[in-house]
C-alpha cells in the first residue's frame, strides 16, 4: 500500500514524500488542478499590430474553429519573464517562456489554451490544436504533465485590459516579442548565449516550438508535393521529356515519405 506524507503544503503545491522509498516531489495542491497546458501561440506577421474587432471572452472559446493552423507566414510570440528562482540560484535576469498555465479539472486542454492565450496576450482566439499530450514537466521533483498546443491569434482586443491577468503582468511578464516561426529556433540559441543579461529559455518552449517546426515542414512539405504533382500533369504529354516526368515522379514519393513512415514503429531494448 502507498501512503504519502506531506512535507510543506503553499498556495499552489506540496511537497509530498512516499513512505516507502523516501522519494520526495512536489505536486499541485489543488485536486481541481488536472495538469497544465503551453501554448505556442502564432500570428500572421503582417497582423502582429492590427486590432480585434470585437471583444473576446472566455465563453467564446467553445466557439474556436479546430481546423489545422496554417503556420507559413506566421509569427511565435514569446514571453519574456522574470523568474525568481532562476535568478537566485543562476543569476539569470530572464526567462523566455510560452503562454502557459494550470487546465481545470473537466476543462478541454483546447479551451485551457484558449484561456490561457487570453490571459496572458490579450489576442482574439481563432483556433486552437492539440499537438502533444502527456509529456512529465520534471517526473524527478513534480508530477505535474503538460499538454502542448498551438493557438491561432488574430489581433489585440479592445478589451485586453480587462482579460489579461494584471497580477502575471505586472509581477512576472517583463515583454512580449514576436520572432518570425522560420526563425524562432535561432532567435532562440541567439538569446541564451548572451552574458548580459543572462537568459534562460525554458525547456517547454524549445519542445512547443519543436512541435511547431515539425507541423511548419509537414505544411511546406505537402506544398512541394502539389506543385510537383501539377508539373507533372503539365508535362504528361510531352515524350520528350518522359525521364523529367519519371525524375519528378520518384521525387513526389520520396517527399511523401518524409511525413508518411512506412510499416509499424517499433523500438528496440538495447539494454
Amino acid at each position: 500500500m502507498t501512503v504519502i506524507q506531506t512535507l510543506a503544503s503553499t498556495k499552489f503545491v506540496n511537497l509530498v514524500k512516499d513512505i516507502q522509498s523516501n522519494w520526495v516531489w512536489a505536486r499541485r495542491r489543488s485536486e481541481d488542478i488536472a495538469g497544465g497546458v503551453q501554448v505556442a501561440a502564432v500570428v500572421d506577421t503582417k497582423d502582429l499590430h492590427q486590432q480585434a474587432s470585437a471583444a473576446q471572452t472566455v465563453a467564446d472559446l467553445n466557439q474556436v474553429s479546430q481546423e489545422q493552423i496554417k503556420l507559413s507566414g506566421k509569427s511565435i510570440l514569446f514571453l519574456v519573464t522574470k523568474r525568481k528562482s532562476l535568478e537566485v540560484d543562476h543569476g539569470a535576469k530572464y526567462s523566455i517562456e510560452l503562454a502557459a498555465g494550470a487546465m481545470d479539472k473537466g476543462e478541454s486542454k483546447e479551451h485551457a489554451a484558449g484561456r490561457e492565450a487570453l490571459e496572458e496576450l490579450g489576442r482574439e482566439i481563432k483556433k486552437v490544436n492539440l499537438v502533444g499530450w502527456n509529456h512529465a514537466s520534471s517526473a524527478g521533483v513534480t508530477s505535474e504533465i503538460q499538454h502542448f498546443t498551438i493557438a491561432e491569434l488574430g489581433g489585440l482586443l479592445p478589451n485586453a485590459d480587462e482579460v489579461i491577468d494584471k497580477r502575471e503582468r505586472n509581477e512576472i511578464f517583463e515583454k512580449i516579442l514576436a520572432v518570425p516561426v522560420e526563425q524562432a529556433m535561432q532567435w532562440l540559441d541567439k538569446q541564451q548565449a548572451l552574458e548580459n543579461p543572462k537568459i534562460y529559455v525554458s525547456a517547454l518552449t524549445r519542445a512547443g516550438l519543436s512541435f511547431v517546426i515539425e507541423r511548419l515542414k509537414q505544411e511546406q512539405q505537402q506544398s512541394l508535393v502539389g506543385q510537383l504533382t501539377g508539373l507533372k500533369n503539365d508535362l504528361r504529354d510531352d515524350v520528350e521529356k518522359a525521364s523529367l516526368i519519371d525524375t519528378v515522379s520518384k521525387m513526389i514519393q520520396g517527399i511523401s515519405s518524409w511525413f508518411k513512415p512506412e510499416g509499424e514503429l517499433q523500438a528496440q531494448v538495447v539494454s
